[in-house]
């Protein structure tokens, strides 16, 4: 009798600890690359590799003239979920380097990736009529 106790209660704290432990973390988030760069404005592209245990409810880009950027800084919300996303950085300034990075938001908190610096076109060397 007391075998079939000693098994029921090993089975419980087994099914407890699979269970009952799940803790949540920020999401894991790569960013991909830097595109189409002109005067004014670029494409990145990111990815959610892992949502860390809870839905992505955001994911998208945040940068600055400064190389650690954060959601306080500028930054364009794309996208949610896992996987791979891309948004258009705008209002940027002609001949400026920025530094970029993708993020995702789930309940636990904001997970980001690697940060990757660019240099916007001058007027001479762009194609990008458009006012900024």
């Amino acid at each position: 009798m007391k075998k079939i106790q000693l098994l029921s209660v090993l089975l419980l704290m087994a099914a407890v600890g699979f269970t009952g432990c799940h803790k949540t973390v920020e999401p894991k988030v790569s960013t991909v690359s830097i595109s189409d760069i002109t005067p004014y404005s670029c494409y990145a592209k990111g990815v959610v590799l892992q949502d860390g245990g809870a839905d992505v409810a955001e994911c998208g880009f945040c940068w600055d003239t400064q190389e650690d950027p954060g959601v306080t800084n500028e930054f364009v919300a794309c996208s949610s979920g896992l996987g791979y996303y891309i948004g258009k950085i705008a209002g940027l300034e002609e001949g400026t380097t920025y530094y970029l990075r993708a993020y995702a938001v789930n309940e636990a908190g904001i997970g980001y990736g690697e940060v990757v610096s660019f240099t916007t076109k001058t007027s001479e060397e762009g194609d990008d009529t458009a006012i900024p």
